[in-house]
């Protein structure tokens, strides 16, 4: 406990930078094992099929349904501003949801959404702390 308590007087931005590096871990975790858990029910949305992923998830399945409220924010711009992203990239890799899936996967998996914004913010932090700690 002295050790830490010394880390956190001597190189205070650092150690803010790696705190939040473990948060960011302890919560990608809690997000797989949530994600897991209602599998059934987030694929019964997204893509109307509950069997289209089988438990447990590989990595690379994870991060494709953990990016989905990330992707909030352009199908938020392509319903309300009707702003076209294929047109944009040329490409469509993310889910196509319309207004009302969008809004009951809000309504039923609120915290699939706050992990997710939680990791993603704690992320930037541990990239900002550390660069500051650099300079």
């Amino acid at each position: 406990m002295n050790t830490l308590l010394h880390l956190f007087r001597t190189l205070p931005l650092i150690s803010i930078s790696f705190t939040c590096l473990i948060l960011f871990f302890i919560f990608s975790i809690c997000l797989y094992i949530y994600v897991n858990i209602n599998l059934k029910g987030i694929c019964k949305i997204i893509v109307d099929d509950d069997n289209w992923y089988k438990m447990p998830l590989s990595p690379l399945t994870f991060h494709l349904l953990s990016a989905l409220p990330l992707v909030f924010f352009k199908e938020f711009l392509n319903i309300k501003f009707n702003i076209n992203f294929k047109k944009l990239y040329g490409k469509n890799y993310y889910f196509s949801l319309n207004c009302s899936d969008l809004e009951s996967l809000l309504r039923k998996y609120p915290v699939f959404f706050y992990m997710q914004y939680m990791i993603f913010f704690l992320g930037i932090l541990f990239i900002v702390f550390l660069l500051i700690s650099m300079i």
